[in-house]
């Protein structure tokens, strides 16, 4: 079982070259070298943060009592997804475990979203071979472009590389209302979207829904009442896994990642168990967690052997873990200086500050009502 000895031999390049889900490898563990914030669930989603008049029902589609486990199940999972689009902000932190024999290997990143800004950010470790990586990536009207990081361990220090990273009007727009929102932000492998044959003809794709991935038999939907979520666990079959080349390369896509010429470093995939766990707010129906499991066989760089991958996503849409001026602010170079914020226009500078004088505004409020609470109550 070789095959976390070939990734380590082809790292580099690997981190060069990954856009999505960067998968970190290595034996060691982890220096404490972590970026801040939260990495748990968080308070459910205020209904105000919904834009216009898209939201769909979880709570109808949890209670129908005539659809089959597996059709509630796939729609509880894409309608969670879809309403994610439709919020105006949201943030999670994943973290994705890859097991081959006594191997380990690991990648954390986060993802933030505040209207049509984004910031994406991860970090990989790849043991006794190179230090931490980390790299940012950024759409945003202030932010575009990439950087490339690196965690000194004698200065104890991130140093990073900023290439014009000022923008003074960027044209975004809103992800269409689409099934494979699932992979274009989630990382997620499941084509809930049918089968498309790797998406190489992007046109030909539809939005119908597959309701035949999931083992009837294997679902179990349950209500937290106190929490306010529902709690959807299901296996997918194997056997629809090894039939789809959609779902063969979006795993690989998204835990390997490809070559300097780009095809996909992982290949040969054969599936033989898929497990997944989410959590879904019951009023809001947007994820509060959302995990999978999977056994595979599969090939690299022509060394096969088995693997386990699992990765897990908690969700925030709290102001200030959606903050994408905090984000902005937190990459720092030596004296712990904030150069990304300093390459910024003024212009962008005074969008940064307003966003995050109103976040320090806000904690300060609450804290000043907390204690007078306590005061009140004689505490």
């Amino acid at each position: 079982m070789r095959i976390l000895k070939i990734i380590l031999i082809v790292i580099l390049s690997l981190l060069l070259v990954v856009s999505g889900g960067l998968l970190a490898y290595g034996i060691l563990n982890p220096s404490s070298a972590q970026e801040g914030g939260s990495t748990g669930a968080g308070d459910p989603p205020d209904m105000a943060l919904f834009e216009g008049e898209t939201h769909l029902d979880v709570s109808e589609t949890f209670g129908d009592k005539k659809a089959s486990e597996e059709k509630k199940a796939t729609d509880l999972m894409v309608q969670a997804a879809y309403n994610l689009i439709n919020i105006k902000q949201f943030y999670f932190s994943a973290r994705v475990d890859v097991k081959s024999g006594s191997k380990f290997a690991f990648s954390d990143y986060n993802y933030t979203r505040k209207g049509l800004d984004t910031f994406k950010r991860a970090q990989a470790y790849t043991g006794s071979i190179n230090t931490f990586v980390l790299r940012c990536y950024y759409i945003d009207q202030k932010l575009e472009n990439s950087g490339l990081s690196e965690y000194d361990f004698n200065t104890e220090s991130w140093s990073y590389s900023v290439t014009s990273p000022d923008v003074t009007d960027k044209s975004n727009s809103k992800d269409a209302e689409s099934p494979y929102f699932f992979y274009s932000v989630l990382d997620f492998p499941l084509d809930f979207g049918g089968k498309r044959a790797k998406v190489d003809d992007e046109s030909k794709r539809t939005d119908d829904i597959d309701y035949t991935l999931i083992d009837p038999d294997s679902v179990e939907l349950t209500e937290n009442k106190k929490g306010g979520f529902y709690t959807l666990e299901f296996k997918v079959l194997a056997s629809k896994l090894n039939s789809s080349e959609e779902m063969k390369y979006r795993l690989a896509d998204t835990t390997s990642g490809k070559k300097l010429d780009g095809t996909l470093m992982m290949q040969n995939i054969r599936f033989d168990d898929f497990v997944v766990k989410a959590e879904i707010w019951k009023e809001s129906g947007v994820f509060r967690t959302l995990y999978y499991k999977t056994n595979v066989n599969a090939t690299l760089n022509g060394e096969s052997g088995n693997s386990t991958i699992e990765k897990t996503i908690n969700f925030s849409f709290d102001d200030e873990n959606c903050s994408v001026a905090r984000k902005i602010m937190s990459v720092k170079g030596k004296k712990d200086a904030p150069i990304y914020y300093n390459a910024l226009k003024e212009a962008n500078k005074a969008k940064c500050d307003a966003e995050i004088k109103a976040l320090d505004e806000a904690a300060a409020k609450k804290a000043a009502e907390e204690a007078d609470k306590k005061e009140s109550d004689g505490e």
